[in-house]
This record gives structure tokens, sequence and C-alpha cells, in this order.
């Protein structure tokens, strides 16, 4: 350094990209405000290697192009580590474009198998969808062996369709699903398990409800973070199942919904977390409920 003239950086510049605007929003903050009180303890505390952690967190509004675009203005700004991105969607986005750049990033959200396959440098720190999606089929195989399970799931949202595929694949039992190529996939992988005492149907949640030719033994609800459909929720407690495995990826709208489950006759025998999201406010919550008999 002497030789050259060349100071060493006092500094170490951390950037991060997820939506704080939009209807992501409360992933995208959660995550910024967790990283910016991390950083300042560690600050506090003498920093990284001596290094003051300077951070900047880039607002993508859950697009996978403005994530890429907010990739790039890390770079300009100096980014030498990246926390990846919030959304598994934006982080498959940025992981591709970054590939060449030999960017070290660490997500603690992007949940997706396949959001980190483009880059060896890519890594996260939370549980996998299908993860998720196996210990769930390891539970309805081992509670509710030879039964009939119907799955509703909210098939726009990435993190859903990963539980989803990763569940039937595990478990093979009836699952609900609007993309008819999808439902083909998954006779085809039940196909090749052996698996004959399932049914795959395609539609609209609301409407194959109604149209559903068999009673299930079990249901599993993923509904997203809003909860179940307010039109919905009426026509699963219609089926009078002995049991329903609620699994929440937000507290309140569990709440919400278990009154309703009540009041006809359910009660929650089982109930337990999982924090799938370290260092922010997010965790799944299961809840098995059972009908109880008049």
């Amino acid at each position: 350094e002497k030789e050259t003239g060349k100071q060493e950086a006092t500094t170490l510049k951390v950037g991060c990209i997820g939506p704080t605007t939009g209807p992501y929003a409360n992933y995208g903050l959660s995550v910024q405000h967790g990283a910016e009180v991390a950083f300042a303890e560690i600050n506090a505390a003498g920093g990284i290697n001596g290094k003051q952690v300077e951070f900047s967190m880039q607002d993508s509004q859950g697009d996978p192009e403005a994530a890429v675009s907010a990739y790039g203005k890390l770079l300009d700004w100096g980014m030498e580590v990246s926390l990846g991105t919030v959304l598994s969607g934006e982080m498959a986005s940025v992981v591709q474009a970054s590939a060449q750049d030999d960017m070290f990033m660490i997500s603690g959200s992007a949940s997706a198998d396949a959001a980190l396959e483009a880059s060896d440098n890519a890594f996260r720190i939370c549980f996998y969808d299908s993860y998720q999606g196996i210990a769930a089929g390891d539970y309805v195989a081992k509670n509710f062996s030879g039964q009939k399970v119907a799955v509703f799931y909210q098939s726009d949202n990435d993190y859903s369709v990963g539980l989803y595929k990763s569940f039937v694949d595990q478990c093979k039992k009836n699952g609900v699903e609007i993309v008819e190529e999808a439902v083909e996939a998954a006779k085809e992988n039940a196909a090749l398990n052996g698996i004959s005492n399932c049914e795959f149907i395609a539609g609209d949640v609301l409407k194959v409800i109604d149209d559903m030719p068999v009673k299930p033994d079990c249901i599993v609800l993923d509904p997203p973070r809003d909860g179940i459909h307010p039109k919905a929720l009426p026509k699963i407690i219609n089926f009078g199942v002995d049991y329903i495995l609620y699994i929440a990826c937000k507290p309140k709208s569990l709440a919400r919904d278990l009154p309703a489950f009540m009041a006809h006759g359910y009660k929650p025998i089982r109930m337990c977390t999982v924090d799938q999201f370290p260092s922010t406010q997010h965790f799944e919550s299961l809840c098995l409920l059972r009908r109880e008999k008049a």
C-alpha cells in the first residue's frame, strides 16, 4: 500500500433488493429494517474486520425486471456483498444477471428451489419450498394414509405453487390447480410413483369446490398471506371433513379464519410454528383442526 499509495477501504458496502413499496412491501420492509438493526449493532461493536458496514436497500416493487435494474444501481454504488433479493422470482432474475460478476449473494427469504441455480456464488439461509412440501406430504401420509386429500392453493403465487408441487410429488393426494399443464405433470408424477389412489382436478378453486366429485377425508389449506378467500371459506367448511390442516404464512390471517371454523364445530388440536425466514418477523404457522362430533 505504501508503494502504490492506495489506502485500504474503511467501509464494506452491502446491498439488498426487495419490495419496499407496492403489495409486497411488508416483506421488503421487514428485511430492510432487520438488516439496518443488525448492521448498526455490528458497526457499534467494531464492524467487520475493522470495517464499518454501509447498507443500501433498493426497491424492486416486487417486479423481477425492476430487481435487475436495482442490482445495476447497487453495482454503480460500489456494492461488495449482496443480501440478494427478498422474493424468489426476483432472486432468479438477479442471480442470472449477476452470474458473470462474481458477486457473493446470500438471501434470507428467497425460498424457491430454482432461485439460485444460475450462480455458484448465491446462497440462502432459509428453508426451501420443496422442504416444506415434503414435510407436509410426510405428515399427511403418516396420519391420513389411504384417504383422499384436497389441496387449495394460490396458483398465481410462486411460493404457493412451489409448496403445492412438492406436496403433490411427496403425498400424491387430491390437488386443485388452475394451470392445466401442471395438473398433467402431477398425473405423470403419480403414475411414475405407482400411485393410483389420487385424483387431480384443474380449475378455479371457487368453481371446482362446487363440482368436487367426491368428499375429501381431510383438507390441506395453504392460502396466500391474506388468508382464505371469503367466498371459499364457507364452501370448505361445508365439506364437513374430519380434519383440516391450515398452513398460514401470516398468523393474523389464521387468527381471523379460525373463529369461522370453530363456529362450525372445528377445534384446534395441534399447532406449531416454523421460523422459515431467520432475522425477519415472518414465520409459518401450522394448525390441525378436528371436527368435533355432535
